[in-house]
Formats: C-alpha cells, sequence, structure tokens
C-alpha cells in the first residue's frame, strides 16, 4: 500500500507521548524529526493575527505531525517489533465465542484470537456485536475539506505562499471565520490543509477547489492560494459524523472491545482525536497487564469504565471550541483573542493513560465485581458527570455550553 500521498495533519498531546517516550524504545528518536513544532498561530479570516497558543503539557511535550509520516513511522515500528501488518483487509463481520474472538472478511477469510480490538473507525461494524444493533454514525452536520501535496512546487509557483511558508522549515496556523475554520500546515517537504465548512449534503467523496473557494470568498490570500495550489484540483471532502456517547465499549462475551473513533467518535476542532485514540491504546494494554487469559474480560471492562467519562467530556470540549471558533462574530472587533487558546485544558494534558491504568485497576476492578460504581478522577475538574447526546449539544449553543467544572485553561 502507497501511504505517501494519505493524510493531512494531526496532534500528539502530551497526554500520548508520555508513555511513548518512556516505553518505545527508539521510537521516539525517529518521531522528532517528524514534529511541525507546537505553536498554532490563529489568525481571523482576512489574515489578522490573533494569538499563537503552544498547547504543551508542564513537561513541555506537545507537536503536531503530518499524519502519513506519523503511520508510516507506526509501520515500521510495528514491523521492526515483529507485528504482522496487512492492508486492504476488509472486516464484514465480527463474532465471538466464550474462549475467542473473530472477525470475517470481505473474501470469507476468518480470523480468530483470544482478543479483538476494533479500531475500525466510525463507521465500525463491531457496534453489531457491542449493542446488537446495526449503529449507525450521524451527521454531524459539517465535513472537511483534506489536502496534502509537495511544499516546493507550490511555493514556487505562489510568491504568496512562498512568502509564508519559506521562512519556515515547519509552520501551523489556521484561519478563522463565519462558521469555517482551515487548519494549514508545513513540514520539511508537504503542505496540507483541512477546511472545517457547513457539509452541504452531497454524496461526493472529493470535489474540485472551484467547490472549495466560495467558502473562503474575502479571505487572506494565503488560503486562497493554498487551496488553489492543489496540484490535481481535487480535494477530499470528508463527512464529519458522530454518534451519541455510547458507555459500552466491549462486546457482550468480553472478547472484543473498540477503541479510537470506533468507540468515540471526534470533531476536528478538539485537536484530540488522535490522542486519544492512542490513550486508549496505552490503558488496554495496562489493563491487559494485570490478568491472565482467561480473565481478558474483566480487563476489557476495567479498561472501558476507567476511559469512558474521560473521552466523552473530550468530545463535548471538541464541540464547545467548534461553537467558538466557527459563531465568533467575526465582523465586530476580538476584545480577548487569548480565548480561542484555552482550549488545551490542564486535566487533558496532564493526564497519563497508563500510570492512571496502573493505580486504578485493582480499584475499578473490586467495583465491577461488586456491582458498585467506579469513581474516575481522569476528566474535567468540579464537573458531575452526564451522559449527553448530540441532540443535547445542539438544542444548548444557544445557552453557549455552559458546564460546571473547569473545561477550559485559564491561562
Amino acid at each position: 500500500m502507497d501511504m505517501r500521498a494519505i493524510g493531512d495533519v494531526l496532534a500528539l498531546q502530551a497526554s500520548t507521548l508520555r508513555s511513548i517516550k518512556n516505553g518505545w524504545p527508539g521510537f521516539w528518536d525517529e518521531l522528532q524529526p517528524l514534529s511541525l513544532g507546537s505553536t498554532l498561530d490563529l489568525y481571523r479570516y482576512d489574515g489578522t493575527f490573533l494569538a499563537s497558543p503552544k498547547p504543551v503539557s508542564s513537561d513541555g511535550l506537545g507537536f503536531a505531525v503530518h499524519r502519513l509520516d506519523f503511520h508510516a513511522l507506526l509501520h515500521r515500528y510495528a514491523l521492526k517489533c515483529g507485528v504482522i501488518v496487512k492492508f486492504s483487509m476488509e472486516v464484514d463481520k465480527y463474532l465471538e465465542s466464550p474462549g475467542r474472538g473473530a472477525v470475517v472478511l470481505s473474501n470469507d477469510v476468518r480470523i480468530e484470537a483470544d482478543l479483538i480490538v476494533a479500531a475500525d473507525g466510525v463507521g465500525s461494524k463491531s457496534w453489531d456485536l457491542v449493542r446488537n444493533i446495526k449503529d449507525q454514525a450521524v451527521s454531524s452536520g459539517y465535513s472537511v475539506f483534506r489536502a496534502n501535496f509537495p511544499a516546493l512546487p507550490a511555493m514556487e509557483n505562489s510568491p504568496v505562499l512562498a512568502d509564508e511558508f519559506q521562512k519556515s522549515t515547519t509552520r501551523g496556523c489556521a484561519f478563522m471565520g463565519p462558521d469555517t475554520h482551515i487548519v494549514m500546515s508545513k513540514s520539511r517537504h508537504r503542505l496540507g490543509f483541512l477546511m472545517t465548512h457547513k457539509d452541504p449534503g452531497n454524496l461526493l467523496d472529493t470535489v474540485p477547489i472551484s467547490a472549495v473557494l466560495p467558502y473562503v470568498e474575502g479571505w487572506s490570500p494565503v488560503v486562497t492560494e493554498l487551496i488553489k495550489a492543489v496540484p490535481d484540483g481535487m480535494v477530499y471532502d470528508w463527512k464529519l459524523r458522530w454518534r451519541d456517547p455510547q458507555p459500552e465499549w466491549v462486546s457482550p462475551l468480553g472478547r472484543l472491545v473498540q477503541i479510537g473513533d470506533a468507540a468515540h467518535a471526534f470533531l476536528p476542532t478538539s485537536g484530540y482525536g488522535a490522542s486519544m485514540a492512542m490513550e486508549d491504546a496505552h490503558s488496554l494494554v495496562e489493563c491487559l497487564s494485570h490478568v491472565e487469559q482467561q480473565d481478558v474480560a474483566l480487563a476489557l471492562r476495567v479498561h472501558n469504565c476507567l476511559r469512558f467519562e474521560r473521552t466523552a467530556c473530550a468530545q463535548k470540549m471538541g464541540f464547545k471550541a467548534r461553537e467558538l471558533w466557527h459563531k465568533t462574530d467575526w465582523n465586530s472587533p476580538i476584545e480577548d483573542p487569548t480565548i480561542f487558546t484555552r482550549m488545551w485544558a490542564p486535566w487533558l494534558l496532564e493526564h497519563d493513560p497508563e500510570d492512571y491504568a496502573r493505580n486504578n485497576f485493582a480499584a475499578c476492578a473490586q467495583k465491577l465485581r461488586t456491582g458498585e460504581k467506579f469513581q474516575n478522577s481522569n476528566s474535567v475538574p468540579g464537573y458531575t458527570f452526564k451522559l449527553w447526546t448530540v441532540q443535547d449539544l445542539a438544542e444548548s449553543t444557544k445557552d453557549g455550553l455552559q458546564d460546571e467544572g473547569e473545561w477550559f485553561s485559564t491561562e
């Protein structure tokens, strides 16, 4: 599989980087050269500078990477560790028996294992097994134009892009306007962007740049020139789908667990979807290390219990951030630009999912055995968790999504 032209940019937050830095020998040294930096310069749509948040933790961790670079590194590292990786294998069905989990592929090949980890995204077919229904993710009302392409030809053909990006080896910036925002990135060799916009409701996976440019009419020339620089004139239009938070990620017999977007879909404005998926992985491995083979189901349920409330709060944070970025009156003066920098709060950045699972596994397992509620401490300080729905959030936007607790950074 050729991965060179796949993907755009993602953020690796401190909460996932700690385990990588301390527990994956050699990986950190290969990852650091891929960093696009930790600063994201924020602008009004017309190019007026707003702020330069640096979403790093107290130990200085946190940066962005191009998705394709990160995936390629993960692939190389997995092969080096002896992991067998096969691409283009489509899962048709998930199954389980008291002692085994299984997947049936689209070519009717059946693969069995002690444990199945469903990490196949928001459209995962694992919901058939976990909830015994064909659960469909629903439209969020938004989609994302995505593109990633070689930087040098684009800068050679556009003085505007050359002036903006040539002076920096790496760069990250975002422009925000009425119900639209675009995040742009430059690595050593590539340029990319993600532009969140209202979903027009069509079924197209790719669209010409002529369909993209009307969303940014009157915006900074940097934005329009970057869009025009897409080599083949076509961009992906990725539909943003999500579902109501589901407390159960584990199949009835405990042989399958969902992680990442398969369990909890994120909006890009959270800046945390990739990191939450990797937090899941760190937590899951730690929980499994506490049990023997016959107790895999218990480990999965402890992991689920430790993770659900935190991920649901982080999902809600993405919705809060989108409302702030998209619903601001951009034609009026912005009195306090730092309001756009406060989404990277300590409860998100300072968490260590591996340590949390290690320190809380026994207590949580005991509560699950006795049917008592386990009290988590890894989400929003001062907030009493309440299960919410997508409809709840849509209806609460008129009230500004008010919740008790310390959701945002105060700095």
